[in-house]
């Protein structure tokens, strides 16, 4: 017997909502048009070891709003069907998050702005 699963459509912030990235900006203003990116990642990492700590922060920002949004539009309802690998797809999930909250502290500290680092992690909490 086949079970099917019911797939939603994409997640997708709404552009008045605070974004993703834990700026406290609104989405719209701020990683709207930056985050659908597949090598955002790699290039986050390559300007923070290039010392281009601010372009890196906001490389790095669109990178957490993207993959917030993926897990939002994949993870999530797969968590929800109740499917039994779920646990692989979340350790992978945190795995990736963890890696981009690294960065992003490296980025506030080495940008000199790390007192307003906590607030971020805060507004990234919404995200859940």
């Amino acid at each position: 017997m086949t079970r099917s699963i019911r797939i939603p459509p994409p997640f997708r912030p709404q552009r008045n909502s605070t974004c993703l990235c834990g700026s406290g900006k609104k989405f719209k203003a701020c990683c709207t048009r930056l985050h659908d990116n597949p090598n955002i990642a790699d290039k986050a990492f390559a300007l923070f070891n290039e010392g281009r700590y601010n372009e890196a922060l906001t490389e790095c920002r669109a990178g957490i709003t993207q993959y917030t949004i993926w897990h939002k539009s994949h993870t999530e309802p797969f968590v929800g069907a109740g499917e039994a690998s779920v646990e692989m797809i979340l350790k992978t999930d945190i795995g990736a998050l963890s890696s981009y909250v690294d960065l992003l502290y490296g980025c506030y500290e080495k940008s000199g702005i790390i007192e307003t680092f906590p607030s971020v992690l805060e507004r990234l909490s919404w995200n859940g």
